[in-house]
């Protein structure tokens, strides 16, 4: 009986640091930034600019809108276009969650539904026997939240 009541304990225990965590998690999650996508093409000049200026990429030279585009997509990420969960290009008006975590402040771009399901399912996920609670990240780069 004091087996079965130990056992009882550290489950109830269990169950509430997972509770825990999964409000923890939303609120991170929440806390994300959510963007509506607009293709490179659709952006002005002046927004091409912008999003260059924002990844620290040079463009002192460029005339042409065409290449301020280019030099764009040279110098983005495909999770920029595409979101790497569905495998699915981004249509113009779809709502993108950014997550802030990428190397030189790079952002990872990720269809809103689908990362957030991504990202509970992480959090939710029991480990396998012998492995330790890893906390919900990135699927990209792996950078915890």
């Amino acid at each position: 009986n004091v087996r079965m009541a130990q056992r009882r304990e550290a489950q109830r225990r269990a169950t509430e640091e997972r509770k825990n965590d999964m409000e923890r998690v939303s609120t991170k999650i929440r806390s994300f930034p959510v963007e509506t996508f607009q293709p490179f093409e659709a952006m002005s000049a002046k927004e091409l600019k912008s999003a260059l200026a924002t990844k620290q990429v040079p463009f002192h030279g460029c005339v042409e809108k065409s290449e301020l585009l280019e030099k764009l997509k040279e110098n983005s990420p495909s999770s920029d276009t595409q979101c790497v969960i569905c495998m699915e290009d981004y249509e113009e008006g779809d709502s993108l969650r950014v997550l802030r975590c990428g190397k030189a402040g790079a952002h990872h771009r990720f269809h809103l539904t689908c990362i957030d399901q991504w990202l509970y399912t992480q959090a939710n996920r029991e480990p396998a026997l012998g492995e330790e609670y890893k906390a919900p990240g990135c699927p990209l780069c792996q950078k915890p939240l």
